[in-house]
């Protein structure tokens, strides 16, 4: 067996296809979207502070940092991406679409990962089945 070998589960090419359901304390509203593609985090911003004070690991040239001198979300391939969600137009008030770079753990936000079939609670008589439900992963 080879060990360390990733998969499909150990990307964050995962998430591509999921809904996302954003919350903006703006509006105090929800917002619905899909991940439409992903990346390595690779832009951040700048880490200079007030006055001569820089950071060791910042690249004066370019004023950021790689992703290893950071201490980011996480070590996973997912806390370590960033991913461009598309929020349709028409929804939820937005007259035009929208298409943004997010970093999924800086957001309160959930992500819709599968699709499943749950029993339903016989309640006051009624029958018993199965209904569609979708499991959702919290940031």
């Amino acid at each position: 067996a080879i060990k360390n070998k990733m998969t499909f589960n150990d990307s964050a090419e995962f998430l591509i296809g999921k809904p996302v359901r954003l919350y903006c304390p703006l509006d105090n509203n929800y917002h619905v979207g899909r991940i439409i593609d992903f990346r390595t985090c690779s832009v951040y911003p700048s880490l200079r502070g007030n006055g001569d004070h820089v950071a060791a690991s910042v690249d004066p040239k370019t004023n950021t940092v790689h992703i290893e001198d950071l201490d980011y979300y996480g070590i996973g391939p997912i806390s370590q991406s960033e991913f461009l969600v598309r929020f349709p137009a028409g929804v939820e008030g937005r007259k035009k679409e929208l298409v943004q770079w997010i970093i999924l753990e800086e957001h309160s936000l959930a992500v819709g990962v599968s699709l499943i079939h749950g029993k339903t609670a016989k309640l006051k008589g009624k029958v018993n089945g199965w209904k569609p439900a979708m499991i959702l992963a919290r940031s």
